[in-house]
């Protein structure tokens, strides 16, 4: 999940199953609304491939370390 600048981070909880939701990667802290010194604060970078219409989504560190890695393909229910 992606929100609003500086959202507060909050543990993982269950995901409300109406659109059956799937989760690929987590990185969550233990503890709830956890300062900002103490990590937890992403952001995301998504490369569109002009040619196939694939989308590259990364999911970053504040460092710029990439954390996930995930190739959306047009047309393909289910990804």
């Amino acid at each position: 999940m992606s929100g609003p600048l500086d959202a507060g981070a909050f543990p993982a909880s269950a995901l409300y199953g109406t659109f059956g939701p799937d989760r690929v990667f987590v990185k969550a802290p233990s503890a709830a609304n956890v300062s900002p010194a103490e990590g937890y604060r992403f952001f995301g970078e998504v490369d569109t491939d002009g040619d196939s219409g694939e989308l590259t989504v990364r999911p970053r560190e504040q460092d710029g370390t990439v954390l996930f890695t995930q190739v959306l393909r047009p047309g393909r229910v289910g990804q």
